[in-house]
């Protein structure tokens, strides 16, 4: 029942998506975003639901296409329940869809005027194809066993000027993946290895050298600390982990 209160790390990254705009044709900079945060930082309200919203509500896209994405229906589904409350608690957003209300046994909605959509779709969806996504947010890519839903959803923005694909994840294994893919393709472009001026990359991460057990690496890691993940979880989990080697591996790929 109270209004999202956004950090400061949190605008930074919006405010590089939604208001870096090209000089000429005052389209936006950036056409995908890759976000690869430790869990318990609020990134699925904070970059699915948020830019959701605005992407149905205030994009200029008529009939836009919205997808919230993931490997499997229940996750992908996270996202569209936090959206669809904050919908609901706000009369000014409901009394804009069609028939004012969301749809949660379709998991989607409807815009009352201009006819955007938004709506849940998995990676074992069978109508993926065809579509024209102006907004694709795709969470958990670390969970996803092949490229399919995000060459699909990246090729269909293709008629959009300003498509937005925006991507959430937790570490992966040290495998090969769809998610390390991402991660590969955004290190070298933060670090100017490679060039490509619409792709976003943001990265929270430890590197292999850092003392696992120092606050001050646990603070670098989780831009959240302190707001929605807490000195006293990570102080239980070290202790944990110093007997453990198999809690140690997750705790230092989940955090």
């Amino acid at each position: 029942g109270l209004p999202f209160v956004t950090e400061l790390w949190q605008w930074c990254i919006y405010f590089n998506i939604f208001c870096w705009k090209h000089k000429t044709t005052h389209y936006r900079r950036f056409k995908e975003c890759f976000i690869l945060i430790p869990r318990k930082n609020g990134k699925t309200v904070s970059f699915g639901s948020i830019p959701s919203l605005y992407m149905f509500y205030v994009d200029k896209d008529q009939r836009s296409q919205n997808f919230c994405c993931a490997a499997d229906i229940e996750q992908a589904s996270v996202a569209f329940r936090h959206t669809a409350y904050m919908i609901e608690q706000n009369p000014n957003l409901l009394n804009r869809l069609r028939q004012g209300k969301v749809n949660r046994s379709t998991r989607s909605f409807e815009h009352a005027k201009d006819g955007s959509m938004f709506k849940v779709l998995s990676a074992i969806a069978e109508t993926k194809h065809g579509l024209s996504p102006n907004f694709v947010y795709i969470d958990e890519v670390h969970a996803h066993k092949s490229n399919e839903l995000i060459d699909v959803m990246l090729t269909g923005t293709a008629a959009r000027r300003q498509s937005l694909i925006i991507y959430t994840t937790t570490a992966d294994y040290d495998r090969p993946s769809p998610c390390n893919e991402l991660y590969d393709r955004a290190k070298r472009i933060a670090t100017g290895e490679m060039s490509d001026p619409t792709f976003l990359p943001v990265i929270y991460e430890a590197t292999v050298d850092d003392n696992f057990d120092d606050e001050r690496v646990w603070k670098r890691a989780n831009p959240n600390y302190g707001v929605s993940i807490y000195e006293e979880y990570f102080s239980r989990n070290i202790r944990q982990c110093k007997s453990n080697p198999l809690l140690l591996n997750r705790f230092l790929r989940l955090h």
